[in-house]
């Protein structure tokens, strides 16, 4: 497991999946869906697509920073 601090975020991968949690809550979940785009889902059901330009160093933190 990986912890990232994104702000007032902590981003967390889970055996690839990642996680922007707050105060040990999940805030939103985001999923790499291949070819540089990213599903972000939020608790609430809201979905967002992030592209994440080619040779990002951290692709799960550009997403994060994205939407936050």
């Amino acid at each position: 497991m990986s912890r990232v601090e994104v702000g007032e975020y902590e981003l967390v991968d889970e055996a690839g999946v990642w996680f922007l949690e707050m105060d040990g809550r999940i805030q939103a979940t985001l999923i790499d869906m291949g070819g540089g785009t990213w599903r972000v889902r939020s608790p609430e059901g809201s979905v967002e697509t992030v592209t994440v330009p080619p040779g990002t160093a951290h692709p799960a933190r550009y997403v994060a920073e994205q939407v936050t």
